[in-house]
C-alpha cells in the first residue's frame, strides 16, 4: 500500500499504522502538539490531546537544541506531493506524521491541478528540549476502561520546542525542463544573499512563472497564507531568527509513551490491510465530492447533477466515519486489555468491492478557474485621432459622447477600444462645416491561457455631454469619469477663431467590464462548448 494512501487516512488510521508495525506499543513522535505538557494524556486513536496530566513525571533540565534543517520537494501530482512531504519529515514514525498532524492538514488543503510542479520548502528550527523521567506508575484508578477514555492511549515524555516553517510554490508547466528550472529557481531564491543580484535575479524569474501560487503555514497553527515571490524569500531567510526570539513560543514535536500493560496492537492481516487501503479511497473520494458541492464552476459535472453529488457525498461520509471509527477501535480499544477486538472481525465486511471500482465517477477538475466576471479597463488618453469633417474652425464648447467597444481576439483575449467623438451641432456656421472628429484609444483588458472567452458586452454609447476648455465629469458607469482639454491655440476674432483641425482630448477612467461570459478550455470540442458530464451514483458504494 502506498505511503499516499496512509496519509490520507488521517489520525484514526495513524493509530492503526503505529500498532500494526509492531506486536508492542512504542513511543510515537506527534508534530506540532500545541499545548502540550509532560505527562499529559495523549489518544493515539484520534490524534487528540486529552488536556490532562495523567502520568506523574519529573522533568529534566531542559537542553538547548539550536538546530535547523532546510528540505527541498518536487512533486508533479498530490499523491507525490503528500508521500514526499511526509518522507522528508526526517526518518520519524509514518504514525506521527499522519496522527492529527497540521502537515497533513496542510498537504491535503493545496489544491494540485493537471500540469502543476509543487515545490515545498521545509525549515524545520528546534530551540529546546525538555525530557522527562516517570516518578512511579500511573493510576489508573482501577478502572482501564474509563481510564482509556478519560487519559487515552499515551502520555507526553518529551517535548521539544522551535518552529516548522512550510512553503509550497506551485507553477504549471508542461515540459520536463520547465519543471527543472522551476525547482532551480526556488533553490536559488532562498539561498541567494537577500538583495544581491542574484537575489533580485532569482526573484524575478520565479515572478514569470505561469500561473504561480505560493501558499505557507507555520508551526503554531493558524490558517494557511498567500505569500509574494519577496515575502516567501525573506520568511525563509528570517524564520531561524523569529524562532529563537522566543524559544518557547510553540511545540515543534513531543513524544508520547505508552501506558504501561495497554494492549496497542493487533496483528496485521491482509483483511485489515485491504479494508484500510479502502478508507484511504474513500477519504479521498469524499474529499473530491465536497469540493465539487462547494465549487461546481470549478468541475467537469452538469449543474443538474448537483443534488445527486450532494447524497452520495453524505452517503460516503456516513460509510467512511463508520469505517474510521471501527479501525480506531481495532486498532486502539476501548478496552485496552483486548487484543483483538469485535471491530477487527467488522471490518473484513469492508473489504468489498474491488479497489479499481472506486476509481469510478468522481468529476475531473478543470485545471483553470475560468470563474472571472469582470476585468479592469485601464484608463487611456485618447490622443489617436481623425477628423470626420468641418473647416477645422473650432469653437470652445463641444458636445463630446463616448463608445466602448469590447470585442474577442483568438477566442482567449478580451480588447475594449474606447472611442471620443466631439461636434459643435447648433453654431451659426454651415452644418455641413461643422467640426465632427474621433479620438480613439484601446486596451487588452483580460487574457487567459486556460479559459475560452464566449462573449463580451455588446458596445455601451455614453450619452453626450458638454464641454468648455478644461473640464471633468462624472458618469459613474461604464465611464466613470472624464477629463477634457481644448487643445486648440485661439487668435483672432469673432464667435471662432481660426485654427488648423485640433479639437478636445479627454482622459478617461472607467468601472470594471462587466458580463463577459467564459468557458473553460477543457469544455471546447470541434469549435463549440460542450456540455459537461453527467453524475451517477457511486454504485461500488454497497456498504451500509
Amino acid at each position: 500500500m502506498s505511503l499516499f494512501r496512509a496519509f490520507l487516512a488521517g489520525s484514526a488510521v495513524a493509530a492503526f499504522w503505529g500498532c500494526a508495525e509492531s506486536a508492542s506499543a512504542v513511543d510515537l513522535r506527534i508534530p506540532w502538539l500545541e499545548g502540550a505538557a509532560l505527562g499529559m494524556g495523549y489518544d493515539a486513536a484520534t490524534g487528540s490531546l486529552m488536556k490532562e496530566i495523567c502520568a506523574d513525571v519529573k522533568p529534566l533540565e531542559a537542553v538547548r537544541r539550536d538546530e535547523s534543517n532546510l528540505d527541498f520537494e518536487r512533486a508533479d501530482t498530490q499523491e507525490e506531493l503528500i508521500s514526499k512531504l511526509s518522507a522528508s519529515a526526517g526518518g520519524e514514525a509514518r504514525f506521527s506524521v499522519y496522527s492529527g498532524s497540521a502537515r497533513a492538514s496542510f498537504a491535503k488543503s493545496l489544491e494540485v491541478q493537471r500540469n502543476d510542479t509543487t515545490i515545498v520548502v521545509q525549515n524545520e528550527v528546534s530551540s529546546e528540549e525538555v525530557g522527562s523521567v516517570r516518578s512511579g506508575s500511573v493510576d489508573n484508578g482501577g478502572d482501564l476502561v474509563k481510564f482509556r477514555r478519560r487519559c487515552g492511549t499515551h502520555y507526553v515524555s518529551t517535548i521539544v520546542y522551535g518552529g516548522e516553517l512550510l512553503m509550497a510554490l506551485q507553477a504549471s508547466d508542461q515540459s520536463t525542463s520547465s519543471k527543472s528550472q522551476f525547482e532551480a529557481n526556488v533553490r536559488a531564491a532562498v539561498g541567494a544573499v537577500s538583495g544581491s543580484a542574484e537575489y533580485q535575479e532569482s526573484v524575478q524569474r520565479l515572478e514569470s512563472q505561469n500561473r504561480l501560487r505560493i501558499t505557507g503555514r507555520k508551526a503554531g497553527g493558524g490558517k494557511d497564507e498567500a505569500y509574494s515571490v519577496n515575502a516567501f524569500a525573506e520568511q525563509v531567510h528570517n524564520f531561524r531568527s523569529q524562532v529563537l526570539e522566543n524559544r518557547r513560543a510553540h511545540v515543534l514535536f513531543a513524544i508520547v509513551s505508552p501506558y504501561v500493560g495497554f494492549q496497542t496492537s493487533t496483528t496485521k492481516s491482509a483483511t485489515v490491510d485491504l479494508a484500510l487501503e479502502k478508507l484511504m479511497l474513500m477519504d479521498e473520494k469524499l474529499v473530491t465530492l465536497d469540493k465539487v458541492t462547494r465549487e461546481p464552476a470549478m468541475y467537469d459535472v452538469d449543474a443538474a447533477d448537483l443534488p445527486l453529488v450532494a447524497q452520495e457525498r453524505d452517503r460516503l461520509r456516513k460509510a467512511t466515519d463508520s469505517l474510521r471509527i471501527d479501525i480506531e477501535a481495532c486498532s486502539y480499544p476501548i478496552d485496552p486489555t483486548k487484543v483483538d477486538p469485535p471491530e477487527c472481525q467488522k471490518i473484513r465486511t469492508y473489504a468489498m468491492p474491488p479497489t479499481r471500482a472506486m476509481g469510478d465517477g468522481v468529476p475531473e477538475r478543470f485545471v483553470s478557474d475560468c470563474q472571472t466576471t469582470e476585468a479592469a479597463i485601464p484608463p487611456m488618453d485618447l490622443k489617436n485621432g481623425k477628423r470626420l469633417r468641418g473647416d477645422g474652425r473650432i469653437g470652445s464648447r463641444m458636445l463630446i459622447e463616448f463608445e466602448i467597444q469590447p470585442t474577442v481576439v483568438d477566442s482567449r483575449i478580451v480588447r475594449v477600444r474606447v472611442t471620443e467623438r466631439a461636434s459643435e451641432p447648433g453654431t451659426s456656421k454651415n452644418p455641413a462645416e461643422e467640426d465632427i472628429v474621433e479620438f480613439y484609444e484601446e486596451a487588452d483588458v483580460y487574457r487567459t491561457s486556460g479559459c475560452m472567452v464566449v462573449e463580451v458586452p455588446k458596445p455601451i454609447s455614453v450619452a453626450g455631454r458638454w464641454f468648455t476648455h478644461h473640464l471633468t465629469e462624472s458618469y459613474n458607469y461604464i465611464l466613470d469619469k472624464a477629463t477634457c482639454v481644448s487643445t486648440a491655440r485661439l487668435s483672432g476674432g469673432g464667435g471662432f477663431r481660426s485654427r488648423t483641425y485640433d479639437a478636445f482630448r479627454c482622459n478617461v477612467s472607467f468601472l470594471p467590464l462587466r458580463g463577459m461570459i467564459l468557458a473553460n478550455e477543457e469544455l471546447f470540442e470541434d469549435g463549440k462548448v460542450r456540455p459537461r458530464q453527467g453524475f451517477e451514483s457511486l454504485g461500488w458504494l454497497t456498504m451500509k
